[in-house]
């Protein structure tokens, strides 16, 4: 058996005076039981009134049959004796009792319809305010004045902060402010100055509230695995330090990065940190101590311009660190004492035309460091100290035509740094004598080979 709604048909030629009459005296849709094979049944829905009508009913039922069994000598029709008084007080204390309880769930049924309607009038009422206190946040962005920017951006992260269903739309528009036209130059007019750097600290304040919300008890509401979307921003000078990524997107495509930017002692453990196709020029970078986990940190086609980027200290562990079509092209790039457990670390198709690299004193033990395609055409690359103790290191088809590669005092203990098919080996790496017949490290079979292979680059969006 099934429920179905049932509507009653009426007939058409009514008048109209008598027509309103047979609407009065038919009952509204309703629900039937119909067999179960029936097509298009639905689940049995009763209305709030008829559920209190049903529990009301129950309870005179229980009554009238408690009066039943008492007035009508029912014991001694079944042939169990009279009625005692002890027995028709037991019935009455039943039958009470039950009617209690079926009193009870109505007066809980009522406080429940109470509660959610309430709930629901609050929740209503919640949005309503939260969407008036966004329009009025989102005007005063919009401001020509820096003061009430600034007065808008420190009400709307108090909003992402209340708002926990707004929080991802809050965060996106402090993004697109970040994302707005800004001059590269200061201006030289000293009105035209003053202006600047009062908008410039408006910027500044977004930044500092994205921090202080990143790091772990910096603040009553963490904005840890929302999406913080930056790409194409003009960006000269920021402070993320301690910042725990641990998931969704923060995406740094294709910015133009100059002046301080510190990322120090930051946790990757879920999250996509995407500086690809980035410009790194004249730039102080601070990627020291960083954690890689779970997450990954990508640099694909990142130009490092000017300037120093540093991931001192830094530990790689099963996640992804990607360099790939990067340009190394004046910047000097420390990874000093990186610590590669497990993981990759790529440098698929890198070039090295001018600056420095210094890998020295690093470890690389368990992960994956392909140089697969590499060019080493002008840039020091140092290898120095580093112990290759567990990691597959690839340098297939790499070109060594300018580039000084020394490894010096490293050490071969486990794993295969390869470097048996490069591309082109006319300046090929420094190496100690003693470690050139090891078996973790791999040599061409003639320091003469200069086979040319030419690889395609990434295509920009």
């Amino acid at each position: 058996m099934a429920w179905v709604r049932y509507k009653p048909v009426m007939p058409i030629e009514q008048s109209s005076k008598g027509w309103r009459r047979v609407r009065s005296l038919v009952p509204r849709p309703t629900w039937v039981l119909l067999p179960r094979g029936t097509r298009g049944r639905r689940p049995l829905r009763l209305r709030f009134g008829a559920q209190l009508a049903l529990f009301v009913l129950l309870g005179l039922v229980v009554l009238l049959g408690s009066a039943s069994l008492l007035l009508n000598d029912v014991g001694g029709a079944l042939r169990l004796g009279p009625l005692g008084p002890r027995e028709q007080l037991d019935i009455v204390k039943i039958s009470l009792s039950i009617v209690a309880g079926i009193g009870g769930v109505i007066a809980l049924t009522v406080a429940y319809r109470k509660q959610k309607l309430g709930e629901a009038a609050h929740g209503r009422e919640e949005v309503k305010l939260f969407t008036e206190r966004f329009g009025a946040c989102v005007a005063q962005l919009g401001d020509e004045s820096p003061a009430v920017r600034l007065g808008g951006v420190y009400a709307l992260a108090h909003l992402a902060d209340d708002w926990e269903t707004g929080r991802q739309t809050c965060i996106e528009v402090l993004c697109a402010q970040l994302r707005m036209p800004y001059p590269a130059d200061q201006p030289n007019d000293p009105e035209a100055h003053a202006t600047f750097l009062a908008f410039r600290e408006v910027r500044y304040a977004i930044w500092r509230i994205i921090g202080d919300h990143l790091r772990p008890g910096a603040t009553q509401r963490s904005w840890e695995g929302y999406n913080f979307n930056f790409t194409g921003a003009l960006i000269d000078g920021v402070d993320l330090h301690g910042a725990v990524f641990s998931g969704g997107v923060v995406d740094f495509s294709r910015t133009t990065i100059t002046g301080k930017f510190f990322l120090r002692a930051c946790v990757y453990s879920g999250a996509r940190v995407l500086f690809d196709w980035a410009e790194f020029s004249d730039v102080d970078a601070d990627f020291d101590q960083s954690d890689i986990y779970d997450g990954s940190l990508s640099f694909l086609a990142t130009k490092f311009i000017s300037g120093s980027i540093s991931f001192f200290g830094s530990k790689l562990v099963d996640g992804k660190f990607n360099f790939s079509f990067a340009e190394f092209s004046g910047a000097d790039v420390y990874f000093f004492a990186l610590e590669c457990t497990a993981g990759t670390m790529s440098f698929v198709n890198a070039e090295f035309p001018h600056g420095g690299v210094w890998f020295e004193s690093s470890d690389f033990c368990g992960s994956d460091i392909p140089f697969v395609a590499a060019k080493f055409c002008g840039a020091y690359v140092c290898f120095n100290r580093v112990k290759f103790c567990g990691s597959n290191v690839s340098f297939e088809r790499a070109e060594f035509s300018g580039s000084e590669v020394p490894f010096t005092d490293a050490t071969f203990s486990a794993g295969l740094v390869d470097l048996s098919s490069p591309g082109t080996y006319s300046r090929p790496p420094i190496l100690d004598p003693s470690v050139a017949s090891c078996g973790i490290l791999a040599l061409p079979e003639s320091s003469a080979q200069t086979a040319e292979t030419t690889y395609g680059d990434p295509q920009r969006p």
